[in-house]
């Protein structure tokens, strides 16, 4: 039985990311289109600098300022992100809807097993569910790319580049840099917020009903790629009222712990870490951090650093080896 529901709440977490993987395929092929059209405009810029040069025209700053129109592409560029912020926060809202099917499915699964009587997902769960997402959710003042002034920062990076003498093809290129950033921070909002979607669905539906949910396990992936907090999380158990508060772009999930049926039986990340081969646990660890643990001077517990920000509310970190060695 305990297999059945690990086996369950890990094949959900798979899905997710599967699902995620889709998405941000798609998202970075919205985005290949609005950096087409802001490199078009970019190149145009670049031309003009590239052509006074050759002519042998001082270009300075002051130049840029009187002969290229600076001013009107940073605000092409920012027309160009409120429109892909349209997209985005679309997508956002679709992936928390699937992410909620699959919760609801694997909850199901779940009761089926145990329940079988108790089969369904409680509207009541799904209705203060979507009121969290719309309220509580840092999408909403994180997902707003004009806030990331990329035209601003654009226009800043020519302005410096003309400044140091780079090539127009330098300033083409970390112009690209900054607006890849846009992209990045897109995907990591993207995957944390169907994530966390999923997670909020399992911490509602535990605390709408006690009589059939006594806490739940931290599942980690456990692999190369697992951050050491998530490691030492691992296999901890928890009440119904606390959260998985994972980290952005955290992978962990959450194995419903049902009354009459007993804990399972999985090891915590200390007891596999151990295990693992000094290369393997040096994938994980720094060089610095896994001369200590090799020690005995830090466990993988002294790593996880518990925070809270405005966006994410309240998360967990790996901790620096400073910290670290503090708390052991």
């Amino acid at each position: 039985m305990p297999d059945q529901l690990t086996n369950i709440a890990d094949a959900a977490r798979r899905e997710i990311r599967r699902q995620e993987g889709r998405a941000a395929a798609q998202l970075a092929g919205a985005y290949a289109q609005v950096w087409e059209r802001i490199q078009r405009d970019l190149r145009n810029v670049t031309a003009q600098i590239a052509n006074a040069r050759r002519r042998g025209i001082e270009v300075n700053e002051s130049w840029l300022v009187q002969n290229v129109r600076l001013d009107a592409l940073s605000r092409q560029i920012e027309l160009a992100m409120a429109g892909f912020d349209i997209v985005v926060n679309a997508r956002v809202r679709q992936m928390q809807a699937e992410a909620l099917e699959i919760k609801k499915a694997s909850a199901q699964a779940t009761m089926r097993i145990v329940r079988p009587e108790f089969w369904f997902f409680p509207d009541s769960v799904m209705r203060e569910l979507v009121g969290f997402l719309a309220d509580g959710s840092p999408v909403n003042s994180i997902i707003n790319l004009r806030e990331i002034q990329t035209g601003s920062k654009i226009r800043d990076t020519l302005i410096k580049g003309v400044g140091l003498g780079w090539s127009p093809r330098r300033m083409e290129r970390e112009a690209r840099q900054t607006a890849g950033q846009v992209l990045s921070h897109v995907l990591r909002i993207h995957r944390t917020e169907s994530l966390r979607a999923f997670r909020e669905a399992g911490y509602l539906a535990r605390n709408d009903r006690p009589d059939i949910y006594r806490g739940w396990v931290w599942l980690s992936a456990a692999d190369s790629r697992t951050c050491p907090s998530c490691w030492a999380m691992h296999g901890t158990i928890h009440r119904n009222n606390a959260r998985l508060d994972d980290h952005p772009n955290g992978r962990c999930t959450a194995r419903d712990l049902i009354r009459g049926f007993p804990n399972p039986d999985i090891k915590t990340g200390e007891e596999l870490f151990k295990k693992l081969s000094l290369e393997e646990q040096g994938q994980v660890l720094s060089p610095a951090k896994l001369e200590a643990y090799r020690a005995g001077e830090i466990t993988l517990g002294d790593l996880v650093h518990r925070r809270r920000s405005r966006a994410f509310g309240t998360t967990r970190r790996e901790a620096s080896l400073g910290r670290a060695l503090q708390a052991s």
